[in-house]
């Protein structure tokens, strides 16, 4: 049995006064943890208590002694249902299932775990269940096979956190027979498949990548939101090479995709697909490894043989080393909250220093929560958007577009690189970088031409009106009147409401582009809109013409509204509003 002096012990619970963690480890049955919330009030779905090993050990059984007894004024903590987990420093990512999900009598006593041999650094007592939902644990018994214990440890010089060093006189014929020694038990394969890639390929160091899920899946949320098709992609912060061999472990099944280099459009060179466990990785192409989120769980991987990524990740780097390591670099990857950007590194080298690159990327954030917001008022509430919006090079010929590629929707800058990223509000948001947004945010498929057209121009306008206050008339006479009657509206809900209408709507085929719009242009300002739009020629149907008949119409000549006078035009418009209709007496209308 493992003298408790060489284990260490912490819980996610708080434990009661005098009923500390440590009295776990002191060998007297009379004292014990007790846990100062139960599961529940702590807000959570399991308890977890976790043991730590001094050094890597060989485990087969794992005991704890549980009870009923006082935990404040009452008699709680007897533990009922649990499980027991287990990881290391070399071949797992996140815990690993010793003794799945047990329950038991309520009977106070040991707890007595076996399990097949594991080389562990930690052991976790997962409870589900206990009386009154508290935890109280008396003491542990942990076991250690010392043959295994010191076979293995003649593999390893060091294991931290970072990297695994191997002794000096390792050789493969040792680690085969090892293997061959343990070939029933898969947990110590996968140790020593590590230990063999190590000194295959000299890749001692390691990376720990956890990626969280999405609270609402990127697919669903472009469907509802009728937009472009998108994904909700992150970086590893990890560039594969090509002909090498990689070690990567998986704690689920899933896809890694291996980003392109390509100016032009986000693309992928390669994909992985990886099973749950280790994974033997060799790549005839490189690049930057992504992956994209899960709405269902969390992601975890553990990569040997990594190379240092050639992404800014905002809260990650810093951003001299970011330009240090990528020193022969043509172009960088920038990942923010709400976006991943790819631009010429030598163009941020020449413009920014840390404080102006830090801000640029803050301020794109800040931008583009506004337009999350003007989505998120339409009545989703999402906590924030599950996609990253992607900002491109692009060429020249194409100029200022937004296309769609297998990654999803993104905009192209022509190699306009200050159009996308670039310190200041001010200096960042001009009328191209409004329209390409706006045009991300409406999708081609969905709506009919001109109705996208004046979905996108609001959209436009009201990025415009927020961060230029600058607001150009358009040329043609249904855009010009569009735009001012959302200049009437003072208000960027106008443009959310109108667009939030269309997200629970089903067209009907025969149904003209205009007819709703118009209607629920009447219905949010409150205003005869119809005869607004027929006076100008729009093929508008007539019922819907009578129905906005139902609003009155505008009492000043929506002619004269202009950026310069739209607030006061609104308020004037609305004060004539008052005296002629709100103050107008039955006596009078008869």
């Amino acid at each position: 049995m493992i003298d408790n002096n060489l284990i260490t012990v912490n819980a996610n619970i708080p434990p009661y006064p005098e009923m500390g963690v440590d009295l776990i480890l002191d060998n007297d049955l009379s004292t014990y943890y007790g846990s100062t919330r139960s599961i529940q009030a702590q807000g959570l779905t399991s308890g977890d208590v976790i043991f730590e090993f001094k050094e890597h050990l060989a485990i087969n059984k794992f005991d704890f002694y549980t009870e009923l007894n006082f935990i404040g004024a009452n008699k709680w903590g007897r533990i009922r249902s649990y499980e027991i987990l287990y990881q290391n420093d070399i071949s797992t990512t996140d815990w690993v299932i010793l003794i799945p999900k047990t329950e038991v009598n309520a009977t106070d006593g040991w707890r007595e775990n076996d399990f097949p041999t594991v080389y562990a650094k930690r052991i976790c007592i997962r409870v589900y269940g206990s009386d009154g939902g508290f935890i109280l644990i008396n003491s542990i018994r942990a076991y250690e096979n010392f043959e295994i214990t010191e076979e293995l440890g003649e593999c390893f010089e060091e294991i931290t956190n970072k990297e695994v060093n191997l002794k000096e006189n390792l050789n493969l014929s040792i680690i085969q027979n090892i293997k061959e020694k343990f070939s029933e038990n898969k947990e110590l394969l996968n140790i020593l498949d590590v230990v063999k890639h190590i000194y295959l390929s000299g890749n001692k160091e390691y990376k720990i990548i956890e990626i969280l899920s999405s609270k609402v899946s990127p697919k669903e949320y472009s469907k509802k939101l009728r937009g472009h098709e998108n994904k909700n992609l992150n970086f590893l912060g990890i560039k594969l090479q090509k002909n090498k061999h990689y070690l990567i472990n998986s704690d689920s099944e899933c896809e890694l995709l291996l980003l392109s280099n390509s100016e032009n459009r986000p693309s992928i060179s390669g994909k992985l697909l990886l099973q749950e466990g280790l994974n033997k990785v060799f790549l005839k192409v490189g690049g930057e490894l992504i992956v994209e989120n899960t709405d269902d769980k969390n992601l975890n991987f553990k990569i040997f043989g990594f190379f240092k990524s050639s992404i800014f990740k905002m809260g990650n780097d810093k951003f001299k080393d970011f330009l240090e390591r990528n020193e022969n670099a043509e172009n960088v990857y920038i990942e923010g909250k709400n976006f991943l950007a790819y631009t010429d590194k030598k163009w941020i080298e020449d413009n920014f220093d840390e404080h102006r690159f830090v801000d640029s990327v803050v301020t794109l954030d800040i931008v583009l929560d506004y337009v999350d917001n003007l989505l998120d008022i339409a009545k989703f509430h999402y906590e924030r958007t599950p996609i990253k919006r992607k900002f491109w090079i692009g060429s020249p010929e194409e100029g200022l577009v937004q296309g769609n590629s297998e990654l999803g929707s993104y905009m192209s800058f022509g190699k306009n690189y200050s159009l996308y990223f670039n310190n200041g509000v001010h200096k960042l948001v001009t009328p191209g970088l409004c329209k390409v947004l706006a045009e991300d945010l409406v999708s081609k498929t969905f709506f009919p031409l001109q109705l996208r057209e004046l979905l996108v121009l609001g959209f436009q306008k009201t990025l415009e009106l927020k961060y230029t206050k600058i607001v150009l008339m358009e040329e043609t006479d249904v855009a010009k009147l569009f735009t001012k009657l959302l200049l009437y509206s003072n208000s960027d809900i106008f443009i959310s409401r109108l667009f939030g209408k269309y997200c629970d709507y089903a067209f009907i085929k025969e149904e003209k582009p205009l007819d709703k719009m118009v209607l629920w242009m009447s219905e949010v300002l409150m205003r005869n809109c119809g005869k607004l739009f027929s006076d100008l020629g729009c093929d508008i149907s007539e019922n819907i013409i009578t129905m906005c008949q139902n609003f009155p119409d505008f009492t000043m000549d929506i002619n004269n509204l202009t950026l310069e006078n739209y607030k006061h035009f609104q308020r004037e418009e609305k004060r004539l509003f008052n005296r002629e209709y709100l103050n107008t007496t039955p006596k009078e209308e008869a």
